[in-house]
């Protein structure tokens, strides 16, 4: 009898401690997979916020400023495939206005934009939201 005991007794603790194996990998793989897309937005919005801000400013339809136009156009492209349904909206005004050559409206939508990606971005770093950004005093300065 004393026999069965310990083999039941090592049975079940050899099957807990698979369990809680089991479980802490799942906790540990699902809090990496969290940490991994947390990583990934903030490149998404350090990277479309970089070529936007490069945009500010800027005739884009000229051609010394090409390589900065094409770098609006792929954060744009990235934005209506990862961004918010406010960035998306704000996007797609954006692109009519610089469709239709609107510079001066581009510049107040642009700035809606860029101050939804911040706030988005300083919320992946836990930082409070800060006052929206105007167009008239976008914090660019251009040489």
């Amino acid at each position: 009898m004393e026999g069965q005991s310990s083999v039941g007794t090592e049975f079940w603790f050899g099957l807990g401690t698979y369990v809680v194996t089991v479980i802490g990998w799942y906790q540990a793989k699902r809090s990496q997979l969290k940490a991994d897309k947390r990583r990934y937005r903030a490149n998404y919005l350090i990277e479309v916020i970089g070529a936007i801000g490069a945009g500010v400013s800027r005739d884009l339809g000229h051609p010394i400023n090409r390589n900065i136009a094409l770098g609006v156009e792929r954060a744009l492209e990235k934005i209506q495939f990862l961004g918010t349904k406010e960035q998306v909206d704000l996007t797609l005004d954006l692109m009519n206005h610089l469709q239709d050559k609107k510079f001066i409206c581009a510049e107040d939508t642009m700035a809606k934009l860029f101050t939804s990606l911040r706030d988005e971005l300083r919320g992946e770093f836990r930082q409070e939201a800060l006052d929206p950004i105007h167009a008239k005093k976008f914090p660019f300065i251009r040489f």
